[in-house]
């Protein structure tokens, strides 16, 4: 059994699903952890979306990256499309991270 499996009824708040697209959005794992690190809000988000295993990540590298099952929560909560693709709801919510 999956571990995202044994926490479905887990509801993401706002900046943990911000987190879980800044990962998915970076160019590269290193940029993914730089991009997570950046308050301590954003490490708490990070290592709760670690322990939910949403994403993989290495402090002896810096690297952080989306696991399949972070990928699916992108698509449960309208993130991306199934496509891999941006969606108009994420869009909004990296903005409303910019002001």
């Amino acid at each position: 059994m999956k571990l995202f499996q044994l926490h479905e009824s887990v509801t993401l708040n706002h900046h943990q699903r911000y987190i879980l697209l800044q990962v998915k959005l970076a160019a590269t794992p290193t940029l993914a952890f730089d991009q997570t690190s950046r308050s301590e809000a954003d490490v708490r988000s990070r290592e709760m979306l670690a322990v939910l295993g949403l994403i993989r990540r290495s402090e002896a590298t810096n690297e952080v990256q989306l696991t399949s099952d972070g990928e699916q929560a992108l698509i449960n909560y309208g993130l991306i499309d199934e496509h891999g693709e941006v969606t108009e709801v994420a869009q909004e919510l990296l903005d409303s991270h910019q002001s």
